[in-house]
């Protein structure tokens, strides 16, 4: 495959943009492996760069103190982590200093795989090398800079590598392949045919995690402030729809694999970390009360009986569906979460099933709850020769 340089350039910043945000989701929610298998990566891709050599440190002293790789030919040392604080680099010069490797290296670089943060301090070497925290500390996109001089050949040797690595830390999709070894369940996994006609609840961080880890290229997101306001219904209006139609293209292009939250009287712990779908299903609700997004945000007891949340019984299982306030949509999605009689009724959407306790509770982490277009439904079963009754029964 032949590209421009300007197209082997934009693949290569696409690929990397998407390794990036993935750490940043798995991090936020404690999951490190991408991160350490992120430091060959980086080893291979500097190597290509600048024609390094160099090695992954840790592969050959577990003990290696203040770097991960390293190169002594060129005398070049990296710490790759995913830590933005200046501290993290004030340990990592300290371990360079205290165990004198810069005897054995000249140059330290740390390269942070979440993105550098500014600072207006020097660090202090105590005179033993030169640490130059613009040129020294960096990140994709600095490294980026760099690429994007290279000449045409080595771009299409970068982007060869960026999208072969890339295309192996895709995770499968779990419902698709690990769960061929139970045998009893009733309806197998499927594809998610029942994407809510209006989301009323949207777990944004989740969907953008999930994207991350499934190498679904999610650029320029119209939510970075989303954080700092605390809820999507307090977005200015054209980053409230450009954010919805985000999601609503990633929910049609994900289209996972799915299980029936109908049978969940089959759960084991197996099912952990399964994606389930439900389809025009009466749920009741418990604490989910009005949230004014101008107010402050409500206190949250961090236990899911206590806190907004949905819940459903099917035979001897116990289903809760936590909610936060801040995934809400509009002020009126609130009233099919039933604050009011304390039912909501007809939802749809997915969750993943988070855990399940000997006492037969279920906890799942909802990512979009909605309500389905029953119309459009029948219709498209009528063109498929179904009877609408059919419908119902499918889920």
């Amino acid at each position: 495959m032949v590209l421009t340089r300007e197209s082997y350039f934009k693949e290569i910043g696409n690929n990397l943009a998407l390794l990036q945000q993935s750490i940043e989701f798995r991090t936020a929610s404690n999951l490190h492996d991408l991160g350490i298998l992120a430091e060959d990566f980086v080893k291979d891709l500097l190597n290509i760069v600048f024609d390094f050599q160099l090695e992954n440190l840790n592969s050959i002293n577990s003990n290696q103190a203040g770097i991960d790789v390293g190169d002594t030919l060129n005398k070049v040392a990296v710490q790759v982590t995913s830590t933005t604080s200046r501290q993290k680099v004030k340990t990592t010069i300290d371990k360079f200093i205290s165990h004198k490797l810069y005897e054995k290296y000249s140059r330290l670089y740390v390269f942070i795989l979440k993105g550098k943060q500014q600072s207006s301090k020097k660090f202090d070497t105590q005179g033993c090398f030169d640490f130059q925290e613009s040129d020294d500390i960096t990140d994709f996109k600095v490294l980026l800079t760099k690429i994007q001089c290279l000449e045409t050949e080595k771009l299409q040797q970068i982007w060869e590598f960026v999208d072969r690595e890339m295309s192996t830390t895709k995770r499968e999709d779990r419902t698709g392949g690990e769960l061929d070894h139970i045998d009893y369940i009733p309806d197998r996994s499927h594809t998610w045919q029942h994407q809510p006609f209006l989301a009323h609840y949207v777990n944004v961080h989740r969907l953008l995690n999930i994207a991350a880890s499934s190498g679904i290229r999610v650029v320029d997101i119209p939510a970075k402030n989303l954080d700092d306001l605390g809820s999507i219904r307090a977005l200015p209006y054209d980053d409230y729809h450009a954010l919805m139609a985000c999601i609503t293209e990633l929910l049609q292009y994900w289209n996972p694999k799915v299980l029936n939250l109908q049978n969940a009287s089959n759960l084991t712990k197996d099912f952990i970390g399964c994606t389930f779908e439900f389809f025009q299903t009466d749920f009741k609700s418990k604490n989910v009360k009005f949230w004014n997004k101008y107010d402050e945000k409500p206190k949250t007891h961090r236990i899911y009986k206590k806190d907004p949340h949905l819940y459903l019984e099917v035979e001897d299982v116990k289903l809760y569906l936590p909610l936060n306030l801040a995934w809400m949509t509009t002020d009126t999605s609130y009233h099919n979460f039933g604050v009011q009689t304390g039912i909501a009724d007809s939802l749809s959407g997915l969750c993943i099933l988070k855990s399940l306790s000997k006492d037969r509770e279920a906890v799942f982490t909802p990512l979009v709850i909605g309500v389905h277009n029953t119309s459009q439904s029948i219709e498209n079963a009528v063109q498929r020769g179904e009877r609408s009754s059919k419908i119902r029964q499918s889920w």
